[in-house]
This record gives C-alpha cells, sequence and structure tokens, in this order.
C-alpha cells in the first residue's frame, strides 16, 4: 500500500504519465482540408472541439438547442453536446462514419466538459490551470483537437505486453488504396521507435525517484 504525502498530486500525475505510457496508439486520419496550424492554447483549443462535436452532429437532428457561440461557458456547450449526441446514438439507422464520430463524443465529451470547467475557475490563466491540468488531461485536450470529427479510417494500437491490434475501415483495405496502408505502417514504425526509447527514459526516471523514496 502507498501513503501519499504532500506531493501526493505530483505522485498522481507520475503514476497517470506511467499508464499513459503502457500503450501507444497511431491514427490514419482523412480529411477534406488541412490548415497546417498547431493546436492552439486550451481555452481555445476547448472551444474548437466543441463548435466541432456541435457542427457534426446538428443537421442530422429535427431540432436542435441554439447555440450562443459568445456566451455559453464551455463546459455548458459541452454538456449540450453530449445530450445531443445521445439522442443520434439512440437511433439504429445512422452511418457507420457519424456512429464512430458519435461515440467519440460521448466519450471524451463528459472528461472535457471537467477540464472546461477547470479553465473557467481559473477565468482561463494558465498559470492557473495548467498546475491544475494533470498531463493526462492536457494530452486529451491535443488529441481530442487533432482528431476533430474526422473518420478514422486506421488504427493500430500497441501494448507493453506486446499485443498489436490494427484496425482498417473496409473501403481503404482495397489494393488501390495501398499507398494509405504503407504510409500508416511507416507511421507506425516512428512511433513505435520513439516510443519505445520514451518509455525507457520515462521507467528509469521513475524508477530512480521510487528508490530515493524508500
Amino acid at each position: 500500500m502507498f501513503f501519499w504525502g504532500k506531493d501526493h498530486k505530483k505522485q498522481k500525475d507520475e503514476y497517470s504519465l506511467l499508464e499513459d505510457l503502457s500503450h501507444l496508439q497511431i491514427n490514419t486520419i482523412v480529411k477534406d482540408r488541412i490548415y497546417g496550424t498547431s493546436v492552439p492554447a486550451i481555452p481555445e483549443a476547448l472551444r474548437s472541439v466543441a463548435h466541432a462535436y456541435h457542427h457534426r452532429i446538428k443537421e442530422h437532428l429535427e431540432t436542435t438547442t441554439l447555440f450562443n457561440s459568445d456566451k455559453l461557458p464551455t463546459s455548458e456547450y459541452f454538456s449540450t453536446v453530449l445530450s445531443e449526441a445521445k439522442k443520434i446514438g439512440d437511433r439504429k439507422e445512422i452511418n457507420s462514419d457519424l456512429a464512430s464520430v458519435v461515440c467519440r463524443i460521448e466519450r471524451y465529451a463528459p472528461e472535457l466538459h471537467e477540464i472546461a470547467i477547470i479553465v473557467e475557475e481559473t477565468g482561463g490563466n494558465s498559470e492557473g490551470f495548467y498546475s491544475a491540468l494533470t498531463p493526462k488531461q492536457l494530452s486529451l485536450v491535443q488529441k481530442c483537437w487533432e482528431l476533430g470529427t474526422e473518420t478514422i479510417v486506421m488504427q493500430t494500437s500497441i501494448s507493453l505486453s506486446g499485443d498489436v491490434v490494427t484496425r482498417v475501415s473496409r473501403a481503404y483495405s482495397t489494393p488501390d488504396k495501398q499507398f494509405m496502408m504503407d504510409m500508416h505502417s511507416s507511421s507506425v514504425k516512428l512511433s513505435l521507435k520513439y516510443w519505445q526509447s520514451l518509455v525507457q527514459t520515462v521507467t528509469t526516471l521513475f524508477k530512480g525517484w521510487f528508490s530515493a523514496k524508500r
């Protein structure tokens, strides 16, 4: 049993980081437009994700809650988006691409809602929310911003146990899409090399910290 002292949050963050490093996921997505922009500051990234979620599902609802993009807090935005996603998720006739996006919204909106509350409670002050958010939460915002509402056509998941699972959209499993398979394979190799090095470094640092605490 571990007894946490005053660095409880710091230690929890380190364990959370190790947990995140226990698996690797590489996604290949197809976008209509690529802007080449970097991830914005956390408040703007959260707002962007909330808007993207709403605009992706609003056209599939007969009645959609009106959003006031200037006045509605981002945390409430995620709550409303989640409610609307569940309305669509209950339908049986939605196509697979929309179903995957709805599933993503239902999975991440509650966590993004909690992150948005933290940001709002600190008044959007970076010194406040960066110290309050965990590395896992910061990583989640970046991941959701990068994925947006695009369809993932290829995904490879690798765990420290050695399990490797690759999923490919049926539409991209044909011979004429081989270039996509090759590109995904190259991404997997590059990510795996970096991941292994990162895991080794973090594990060494963590062992050193644990030994010093004994």
